[in-house]
Formats: C-alpha cells, structure tokens, sequence
C-alpha cells in the first residue's frame, strides 16, 4: 500500500512539474512573440525614418520650402521694380549676416562630413558642431545631426566617447 501511494504522490507530482513547465513555456512564447512583434515595429518605423532622410535633399536647407510669395494674394508679390528698389536699401550688414550664414552651415557642414570620413564621431565633434551651428535655425541643426545620425545608424560612423586630454 506504501508503495502504491508513493506511486501516486510521484505521478501527481510529475503532472503539477509538467503543468508547470508547460505554462511557462507558454509564457515565455507570449513574451518572445512580443518582443518580435515591436521588434518588428521598431523596424518598420527605422525603413519609414531613413526613407524620409534619404528623400530629403541634405544639402539644400531651402528645397523642401514653398515659395516665399505663393500664399500672397496676387499683385502683391514683389515685381521687379519693388526688388530693385529692396536691392539698395540692402546694407552692408544684411550682405555680411548673409556670408555669415553661409559661413555656419559650410562649416557645420563640413565638421559632419569630416566625422563620416574619417568613420568616428566624438564629443569634441559635437562642440565644433554646437559651436560652428550657433545662429543658425533648429531645422538646418537638424539636418546636419541628421546626416551624421543616419551614418552612425548605417555603421558607417562609430561613436567614441572616451574623453580627451
């Protein structure tokens, strides 16, 4: 009779370890097909984000703006008589804030293009680039972190954040 209990306490044991092992194999299943569903998902919205990037003209800020007198109503945009006369009032100064400008994104402009030549981008990069961008708009910011956030995403750049003497 000992034996015949003993016989059952293992069988009812080997049935709860089994019905154990069971759930949690399907736990685990659930929890490996959610992390392939976002794992999926992440992916899907990197192809949308780089297929953004690559359709937007990198080098020229102002392509992707509408014209500068599309939404004026008609007869008020410029002719050539109001241009000419907007032409010398222009000062020295606005000529100046102009090259200025231009200064800043080639300059900025070329501090990412070093990085993704020479493969690496450092947080002495990024200052040279906080400092060179000073001025300009968030958008042109954008755009150069962009490219430089696109070639560390494509491994052609790799981050290096050990600090420098």
């Amino acid at each position: 009779m000992k034996q015949i209990v003993t016989i059952a306490v293992l069988i009812v044991t080997a049935a709860t370890a089994a019905t154990l092992l069971i759930q949690r194999s399907r736990e685990r299943a659930a929890s490996f097909e959610q992390v392939r569903s976002q794992n999926e998902e992440l992916t899907r919205r990197l192809a949308r984000l780089e297929q953004m990037l690559a359709a937007r003209p990198l080098d020229r800020p102002d392509a992707t703006r509408t014209a500068p007198f599309e939404n004026l109503p008609s007869g008020s945009a410029p002719t050539r008589e109001r241009s000419t006369q907007a032409s010398i009032k222009a000062t020295d100064a606005d000529a100046r804030k102009v090259a200025e400008h231009t200064e800043r994104v080639q300059a900025g402009n070329a501090i990412v293009d070093r990085a993704i030549q020479a493969g690496r981008w450092s947080p002495a990069d990024l200052a040279a680039l906080d400092s060179a961008t000073g001025g300009l708009s968030g958008a042109e910011t954008a755009e150069m972190m962009a490219r430089i956030s696109a070639a560390i995403n494509s491994d052609q750049v790799q981050l290096d954040m050990r600090p420098r003497p």
